[in-house]
């Protein structure tokens, strides 16, 4: 039975996932979100014909129901990408994943070896917390490896001390990985059950990460989702048991606009969300929803005019002297990204 005003705040992934199982699950809906493209954080930026994503999204699972939505939606213009991706540690370029004989290589024998003594301790000696990301990490690859290739880049990224995040983190991640596991490979290759992190080939589309969330708008919109694009959320109205109607307003409109919803679909940041509750929830509500911390992220994207200027899809900068965490090369993941074949 159909259900009457579905809204669905968030264009992203959940977002326009939400929209497309509702459409083709027969019930209509309305989409908002505050910019003027679907995708969110996974969108992907038009900038003179070149494109730009915003941080890089690979698409890989193991579940063969996403892999088929995912070429349901963009067919022909997925593509089988073979990826390279190292890290950068003192000026010099290691595989990742870790790569025994190349890391072995880099380090050389005598920092080579502290390492395998390091993860020979670990295994012998009490084992670290298991519940911390830097005690899961360090009973897997020993505390040497662990300060040099985990430690300033989880740092770098989250700002927030290794031993203070969750091991969930490390699991979903690198599930599967190990020094055995990296000196397996180095000896035997590949195996089917391999875990993600170890992949060597990834999907992605032609133009981009956003075509498939474009596609997605696309497929929704002709099935009678509505779209209200530039538009922010100014009020949740609620009766304390049920949705009742969103508050939205458009970029320089001064008159706010009333939509009546009876169900909703949130992706907006969680404080947002209690902060635009009307009437407002209890204040020990507001006060946990201040507590939650968010990690910006600052992206400066750059077109050279050079045709090539290293063969990986992306870099890991673990060198602590930058503050930099990642260098992206979108022309290796698509040509398309890119106008000019020169640049």
């Amino acid at each position: 039975m159909p259900l009457d005003n579905i809204a669905i705040i968030g264009a992203g992934p959940a977002g326009m996932g939400c929209a497309y199982e509702l459409i083709n699950a027969g019930q209509a809906c309305f989409v908002i979100d505050k910019e003027n493209i679907p995708g969110g954080l996974c969108r992907t930026l038009n900038f003179h014909s070149y494109l730009f994503d915003i941080g890089g999204h690979r698409f890989l699972s193991k579940s063969e129901e996403i892999n088929q939505l995912w070429h349901d939606v963009v067919g022909r213009d997925f593509l089988t990408v073979s990826r390279l991706s190292r890290i950068y540690y003192r000026k010099r370029y290691f595989n990742y994943p870790l790569s025994f004989l190349n890391t072995l290589w880099n380090l050389g024998p005598l920092e080579s070896g502290i390492c395998f003594a390091s993860y020979c301790r670990s295994k012998i000696l009490k084992k670290e917390d298991d519940s911390t990301f830097e005690g899961w990490i360090i009973n897997r690859f020993g505390r040497r490896l662990f300060d040099i290739f985990f430690k300033t880049y989880t740092e770098k990224v989250w700002a927030v001390a290794p031993k203070d995040i969750s091991a969930d983190w490390a699991r979903q991640r690198i599930r599967g990985l190990s020094l055995r596991v990296a000196m397996q490979k180095a000896i035997f290759g590949f195996k089917k059950d391999a875990p993600k992190t170890l992949s060597d080939k990834f999907l992605y589309p032609r133009s981009g990460a956003g075509e498939f969330y474009g596609r997605l708008k696309e497929q929704a919109a002709a099935g009678g989702a509505q779209f209200m694009f530039g538009r922010e959320v100014t009020r949740i109205r609620h009766d304390n048991h049920r949705i009742t109607a969103l508050g939205i307003r458009g970029a320089g409109d001064i008159k706010e606009e009333e939509l009546p919803a009876e169900y909703l679909f949130s992706s907006m940041p969680l404080p947002l969300l209690v902060q635009k509750l009307e009437p407002e929830p209890a204040k020990e509500v507001i006060m946990a929803a201040q507590k939650l911390r968010f990690r910006s992220f600052l992206i400066v994207n750059i077109i050279l005019e050079k045709e090539d200027i290293f063969p990986d899809q992306w870099l890991y900068v673990h060198s602590p002297d930058v503050k930099l965490g990642r260098i992206q090369n979108y022309k290796n993941w698509s040509a398309a990204m890119v106008a000019d074949p020169r640049k």
